[in-house]
């Protein structure tokens, strides 16, 4: 401790880390949170299957979140889906089971009979849900030799782009982008050209910089209300104006989205899903990033 300061009081309480799932056999509710920090919360009450039925499931479901076997939301997220097309199919039998010790062979089979394992969301449905109630012990060993079964896996009709190809690709993403990248520099400085008064006022480059002003604050142009109670933008006759908000409606939009095409195959890393990255909160006032982000 130095002379200018003094110790820290510790906390009154431990540091209690939010449960994935509640102890009480009436939680039902699972959250999964990844090393990233972003966390989605399942409830299987939403089920459409007994309660004990929905806790072994959520019980179930918790231990995959907790062992670090899902390293992304997007897996959790398919596992859920696939669990409520197994909860859909069960209720609609005669005698759903009311938990995992009352599954049937024949119930199973069925299971598996009703989905198109040809295709790759069959297979799924049944290869994850079968995954998941193998790691309860109460699972009946009828059921389990019928998961044991061998299920063919669907054929794959993609197939992988040879270098050639890769290459293209590249190079279309790339130049698109850059384009977009383009127009939106170039508005940039038209914009801060029109806010130091460097246009005369009402002439048409006047107003083509203040349709860009209103595009950059509210995303969109002005309208008004005739008589007759019809919604027009109120620069009908400024082409210039039509121009840049087809611009940025469309040549914006479609530019940018081929900006994960492009960071992605410059970058090759695939090892984080794109939609569990973290994007910028803010970018600085007045910027081309300002007007990329809004």
């Amino acid at each position: 401790m130095s002379r200018c300061g003094r110790k820290a009081s510790l906390p009154t309480t431990p540091f209690r880390r939010t449960p994935v799932l509640g102890e009480d056999p009436s939680d039902v509710v699972v959250r999964h949170t990844t090393k990233q920090g972003s966390t989605r919360a399942y409830d299987f009450g939403r089920l459409p299957m007994p309660a004990p039925m929905q806790r072994s499931l959520a019980v179930l479901f918790a231990a995959k979140c907790t062992s670090g076997a899902w390293t992304s939301l997007k897996t959790s997220e398919g596992t859920w889906r696939h669990l409520k097309a197994l909860g859909t199919f069960l209720s609609s039998q005669e005698n759903p089971p009311a938990d995992v010790p009352d599954l049937t062979a024949a119930t199973w089979s069925a299971w598996r009979l009703s989905r198109k394992t040809k295709a790759q969301t069959g297979y799924d449905q049944v290869m994850v849900t079968q995954l998941l109630l193998r790691a309860d012990s109460r699972l009946p060993q009828e059921v389990r030799a019928v998961m044991a079964r061998r299920l063919p896996e669907p054929k794959v009709q993609e197939r992988a782009f040879d270098p050639d190809e890769f290459r293209q690709i590249k190079a279309a993403a790339r130049r698109t982008f850059r384009s977009a990248l383009l127009r939106i520099r170039e508005n940039t400085e038209y914009l801060n050209a029109w806010r130091n008064g460097e246009f005369v006022r009402g002439s048409k480059e006047w107003e083509f910089g203040e349709a860009l002003d209103l595009l950059a604050r509210t995303g969109d142009l002005p309208r008004r209300t005739s008589a007759n109670g019809r919604t027009r933008k109120r620069y009908k006759a400024c082409q210039g104006c039509l121009l840049v908000h087809s611009r940025a409606r469309f040549s914006y939009g479609q530019g940018l989205l081929f900006h994960p095409v492009t960071l992605t195959i410059s970058v090759k890393d695939q090892r984080e899903i794109a939609h569990d990255r973290r994007a910028p909160g803010f970018a600085p006032a007045g910027t081309v990033a300002a007007r990329f982000f809004h």
